[in-house]
């Protein structure tokens, strides 16, 4: 049942990242033809709150709807995997500590990968694209992590 419940969840979450990445990107960026890499309108000053709130929301949100239906017997409580304790148990300190974690790992790494492809701007079309393939991945990432946390906050 756990094994099924963190798929269908990472699935609901892939979708709404999708779109919440997009909104990141539509919003500020409405009516820009081009992307810069670099600038306060730039795509690495954008996955800043884009990985930070994105990954903050979802442990939020994930955690608290994981944690409640462990408590009313809807899912089994599991042991949290070893790699995953360290993670706080307050909520919010939890959101704060992945939001951070991720933000310092992925946008490093991101910046790295436009450096190493050339990739200087993008036009907004592509740049559109791109948010919501990346929202998309990124609920990918940090959600199973996420889910398997919140599984075992019962039994500690």
């Amino acid at each position: 049942m756990s094994s099924r419940y963190i798929r269908s969840e990472t699935r609901v979450s892939m979708a709404i990242n999708t779109v919440i990445s997009g909104l990141f990107a539509w919003f500020p960026f409405q009516g820009v033809s081009t992307v810069p890499l670099w600038g306060g309108m730039g795509m690495v000053v954008d996955l800043l709150p884009t990985v930070f709130m994105i990954t903050l929301m979802t442990a939020n949100i994930e955690t608290l709807l994981t944690r409640k239906r462990v408590r009313s017997g809807e899912l089994a409580a599991m042991p949290v995997p070893p790699r995953w304790q360290w993670l706080p148990r307050n909520v919010l300190l939890r959101a704060l500590v992945l939001g951070l974690l991720m933000t310092a790992l992925l946008v490093p790494l991101m910046t790295a990968l436009f450096l190493v492809t050339g990739i200087e701007s993008l036009p907004y079309p592509v740049f559109f694209a791109y948010k919501l393939v990346f929202g998309a991945l990124l609920a990918l990432l940090i959600t199973p992590i996420i889910l398997r946390r919140a599984l075992g906050d019962q039994q500690q």
